[in-house]
């Protein structure tokens, strides 16, 4: 790579990181603003209140609860799909068109399938378990076919 195509990638770069910085409004000036505000959150953290620790349980218990229903219905639903997405068992363009869907799902974030699960069915642990399915059978699925 010469000198010059260096220092023009470097350039991109720094062109792209502050374009990004500039329309995601980042600022230092409302960080600093903020720090008060911080500091008031932190200090209303310490010392704990027991009083909220019976629901921190439950909701602790809650979460694992989502985790292990959503990874159980995952690992038997990417099962088809690792097939479907492994290059030995397929035809090539078969193939390629499940490894694409695989990761266009995959570029999803948990956190985005939530949202949408509970526009579809309300709130509670039911579109968390719905989002851990969703997100985590394209993970296995991609993991099934590289061991198929």
């Amino acid at each position: 790579m010469s000198r010059g195509s260096r220092w023009t990638g470097l350039a991109l770069i720094l062109g792209l990181f502050l374009w990004s910085a500039w329309e995601t409004e980042v600022s230092l000036f409302r960080i600093v603003e903020g720090l008060p505000f911080m500091a008031d959150f932190l200090r209303r953290m310490v010392p704990p209140d027991p009083s909220v620790l019976g629901n921190a349980v439950r909701g602790a218990f809650q979460t694992l609860q989502i985790a292990v229903v959503g990874t159980g219905v995952s690992a038997l639903l990417a099962l088809p799909l690792g097939f479907l997405a492994a290059r030995n068992t397929v035809a090539p363009w078969l193939f390629y068109a499940a490894r694409s869907v695989l990761n266009l799902f995959r570029a999803i974030d948990t956190l985005v399938y939530a949202l949408f699960f509970v526009a579809a069915v309300g709130l509670g642990p039911f579109p968390g378990v719905l989002a851990v399915v969703a997100y985590t059978t394209t993970v296995l699925a991609k993991l099934y076919s590289e061991a198929i």
